[in-house]
């Protein structure tokens, strides 16, 4: 039943889920750390933080991870590798931990 069910959904939830971690990860690159948050904007500003945007930042390295392994042949091909690096994988992790 799960593999039947699995063949007739098919690639898209796996796609909506990426678009989805793609759009939230332009908000989490403007998102201030929770040292810049308790600063200026209370206790709220760093719940919201360490609640929900820490957590999309997390998943948004792990697609970005992903797709990265994805991509690995054509950048490489293109040797584009370090650019894809940066773009996937860097640029995710730094708005997440730092």
């Amino acid at each position: 039943m799960i593999r039947a069910l699995r063949v007739r959904m098919g690639l898209g939830p796996w796609l909506l889920m990426a678009l989805c971690c793609m759009a939230f990860h332009a908000p989490l690159a403007q998102a201030d750390s929770v040292e810049n948050s308790a600063a200026g904007h209370g206790a709220g500003a760093v719940i919201f933080d360490a609640a929900l945007l820490r957590p999309l930042g997390l998943l948004s390295m792990v697609t970005g991870a992903g797709f990265f392994v994805a991509a690995l042949p054509f950048t490489y091909a293109t040797e584009q590798v370090g650019t894809a690096k940066e773009i996937l994988i860097d640029t995710p992790f730094e708005d997440t931990v730092d």
